[in-house]
């Protein structure tokens, strides 16, 4: 049976639980904590949502893999026959802690070692392997990362679990962390040291041992930039590379070593590749108080992580401003270093405060536009800024002046966040032409079965949800005089919550052909 077949068999629902609500039972009998069912209700698509195991709180990872989502929220995973072929495929590193394929692998490799099916370690490795390669070499990695976690997580005391599994392991690219505690016996602590050295070395040609302090720095800021690099993955990532090699025994440059003899130019050049050795407090304090450090101080902003990701998003791992935390007073005041942070988008406002010039706020990202104090951003040459701040991010409507409000933004707001309206003049609103069809198309493209329920989703994506069952009451964003019977009708179909915003016309007229139908039906 191929892995593929092994994968849609083992998702395949086995007993019911009530409605369309599932357990996932194993070959072996074992009934997992785990429930499937259709993502639609007719499951046309032969799509599955699986919720696996134990619930995390692990709502803050989502990522689209091929078109499908895989949503982190205990393991809630829509998968199709086509996306499991396509994630095996082309499983990346970086894909290793959500890809499902290696769990259910390994599950598999558990529930054939409890049957006695795999005598030992080593024919749980053979089949694993021989199943996974003609898949993806990287594969076998994961398969061992998830194996050494499921024996950690539900301890399969009565799993072989050699010295040799380990080392056999790490070779093939397990993180140590995934190898339960009471495993990491010193050889195989020592295995995984010189592992890691060793693959370090090869990608750099560097001595480890001549303690050539710079072209290690350089090597582990090098390396963070490759294609498929994952900070949160990789041991090779800032500053979890040093923390490794502190955790590990190898002393760590950055923290232990007084006499590397970095020159402030060289924190420079290593800070303008990762700020975060600012932030996370790796820089020594007499290098910041330098203030030749700051010199070119541009080069020290929007640094982050995953600047070069495929889909060139920059992904703000973190505050800018706490870099400028450690810069001298008077470059914390400066207007050029206060426009580049603006630039940047980052929440410099609460940092610097809101009394800077018009000049300086001119330079705005759209991100920071709602910061721009009102009585510049109704200032005649803030028009445009306005415009491009609401063509960038639609929620920025909320703070643009009524003045400066276009058709096309109303038609925006209709289409994607019909509370929008509320922070837009009524004149406005009835002076676009044809409104009241565009209202009836926005108010169409609410639907009950699109809307999670905020009880259901914790953290931000919880407040997500109340947004998005709050814009289901959309009759009360619109203006009186366009709230017409075909607009009502189709807004209380939507939600009965829209029924109390009816005007009281439309309500009388209601009730009285209520009355006549009845007087018809006496008659």
């Amino acid at each position: 049976m191929s892995i593929i077949d092994t994968l849609i068999n083992f998702i395949k629902p086995k007993k019911h639980i009530s409605g369309d609500i599932l357990t996932v039972e194993t070959n072996n009998g074992e009934i997992l904590n785990s429930f499937i069912c259709p993502a639609d209700s007719n499951n046309k698509n032969n799509v599955y949502m699986m919720f696996y195991n134990e619930y995390h709180n692990d709502i803050d990872k989502l990522h689209t893999l091929n078109g499908c989502y895989v949503y982190k929220y205990s393991d809630i995973n829509y998968l199709s026959k086509k996306d499991l072929e396509e994630m095996i495929k082309n499983v990346k590193p970086s894909m290793a802690m959500y890809a499902p394929e290696a769990v259910y692998v390994t599950e598999k490799s558990f529930n054939a070692a409890q049957s006695r099916l795999y005598q030992n370690d080593q024919d749980v490795y053979n089949h694993v392997k021989q199943e996974l390669e003609q898949y993806s070499p990287d594969m076998l990695t994961y398969a061992y990362d998830n194996y050494a976690k499921f024996i950690e997580k539900h301890g399969y005391h009565d799993i072989p679990r050699s010295e040799d599994f380990f080392i056999k392991a790490i070779e093939h690219g397990t993180n140590i962390e995934n190898i339960p505690e009471k495993s990491r016996s010193p050889h195989v602590t020592e295995v995984y040291s010189m592992h890691v050295l060793k693959q370090g070395q090869q990608k750099a040609q560097i001595n480890y041992e001549q303690k050539d302090w710079i072209a290690i720095m350089k090597d582990f800021m090098a390396i963070r930039f490759e294609k498929d690099y994952d900070y949160d993955m990789s041991i090779y990532g800032i500053p979890g590379r040093f923390e490794y090699y502190k955790n590990h025994g190898v002393k760590n440059p950055l923290k232990i070593y007084p006499d590397m003899n970095l020159s402030v130019q060289d924190w420079h050049y290593l800070c303008s590749i990762s700020t975060e050795l600012i932030s996370n407090g790796y820089v020594p304090k007499e290098v910041l108080d330098n203030p030749s450090f700051w010199e070119n101080y541009t080069d020290l902003i929007g640094k982050g992580d995953f600047l070069d990701n495929p889909d060139k998003t920059r992904y703000q791992t973190f505050d800018e401003s706490e870099v400028f935390v450690h810069m001298p007073e008077s470059m914390k005041k400066d207007p050029e270093v206060q426009k580049i942070l603006l630039a940047q988008g980052t929440i410099s406002t609460n940092f610097f405060g809101k009394k800077m010039s018009p000049d300086t706020w001119k330079c705005a990202s759209p991100e920071e536009y709602m910061n721009i104090p009102v009585e510049i951003r109704q200032q005649p040459d803030f028009r445009e800024i306005g415009i491009k701040a609401v063509r960038a991010y639609i929620n920025n409507l909320r703070y643009i002046p009524s003045g400066y409000i276009e058709n096309w933004m109303v038609e925006k707001a209709i289409k994607h966040d019909m509370s929008l309206l509320y922070h837009i003049p009524d004149e406005v609103i009835t002076s676009i032409p044809n409104i009241e069809q565009k209202l009836l198309d926005g108010i169409n493209n609410y639907r009950q079965q699109d809307i999670f329920y905020a009880e259901d989703l914790p953290g931000e994506y919880g407040l997500v949800a109340c947004e998005q069952k709050e814009a289901m009451n959309m009759l009360r964003y619109i203006p009186q005089e366009l709230r017409t019977k075909n607009i009502c009708q189709v807004a209380v179909r939507i939600s009965q919550e829209n029924e109390k915003y009816v005007p009281n016309s439309l309500r009388i007229k209601t009730e009285d052909n209520e009355k006549n139908k009845s007087h018809k039906i006496r008659r």
